[in-house]
């Protein structure tokens, strides 16, 4: 097999890294790479770069990893007809070799076992875990119920205008958070161009006056059931008023407004607030992404 190290990916390689991507979800049921590292991928960005593996006879992608190169963090896949011959160990070693000097950071979508065994033979330890947690929008029950909350306002988030309130709240609800805390204006504005985005399901919290929380539904679009509770931010000044409690709320409202028979969110399984919240409003365990540090090689 070929090995290439893109910068700068054709529209060749990034369809065909997501034809790879579609390949792989087939087989293992969940998808290989997130959200992030494809809309990274589909726009180019500088802070992204590719690795590809090539069978040599006919130049296709037979396998890829996305790297992160400021978070320092790698998703990878290898088409199922070319597993379990080197492949993975190839594109997982280029990886490394492009972050030399640095920890790196490999996820493991649905922590499948091979994913699992792959990292740990290759000195890989588990280190974080992301849990998908999901519910049925079909039952009608008590925890669809907004309260009342006369010191809460919300309002419709407007593209523009709310940005810079939007990532006020986001970079101080989640200062902590390795990924969500970083996100920018850029990104904000790739998600806005999404196909799903419609900003009637991003409300904004204004508690006592000032905008201080947000809640986001990613709503189904085409062929998808699931809506997602895609974030929901609260700043650390108006946290402890049970105020991710009365969003989570409204966010399996906004939902039941769309298509959608099932809403699934995503949260760190050491985040013990918002596991009891989520568990509260009738949300459980579907699977978990797990994150495998690496050490720097020189």
């Amino acid at each position: 097999m070929n090995i290439e190290v893109l910068s700068v990916p054709k529209a060749d390689d990034q369809r065909a890294i997501v034809q790879l991507a579609a390949a792989a979800e087939a087989v293992d049921s969940v998808p290989p790479f997130s959200e992030q590292p494809l809309m990274d991928l589909a726009a180019a960005r500088e802070t992204q770069r590719q690795v590809v593996a090539r069978e040599p006879e006919t130049d296709r992608v037979i396998g890829a990893a996305l790297i992160d190169m400021v978070g320092a963090s790698v998703e990878l896949t290898v088409h199922p007809d070319h597993r379990r011959v080197g492949v993975g160990s190839r594109l997982l070693a280029a990886a490394r070799s492009e972050l030399a000097g640095k920890e790196i950071a490999v996820w493991a979508h649905g922590d499948l076992p091979a994913a699992s065994a792959f990292a740990t033979a290759r000195g890989g330890s588990a280190e974080r875990t992301l849990l998908c947690l999901g519910r049925s929008l079909t039952d009608r029950d008590d925890e669809m119920a907004r309260p009342e909350r006369p010191d809460i306002e919300l309002t419709t988030f407007v593209p523009g205008d709310d940005d810079a309130e939007l990532l006020r709240i986001n970079a101080a609800a989640f200062s902590w958070h390795p990924e969500q805390g970083r996100f920018s204006q850029e990104e904000l504005d790739q998600r806005k161009g999404a196909a799903w985005f419609n900003e009637k399901y991003l409300r904004l919290a204004h508690i006592d006056g000032q905008v201080n929380a947000f809640v986001w539904v990613k709503p189904p679009i085409g062929a998808e059931t699931s809506a997602e509770l895609y974030v929901l931010g609260v700043h650390p000044d108006a946290q402890g008023r049970g105020i991710g409690q009365y969003l989570t709320r409204e966010a399996l409202i906004l939902a039941r407004n769309t298509t959608a028979r099932r809403m699934i969110l995503w949260t760190e399984d050491t985040n013990e607030a918002a596991l009891r919240t989520y568990e509260a409003t009738g949300f459980s365990e579907d699977v978990r992404d797990v994150q495998y540090m690496f050490k720097p090689v020189e």
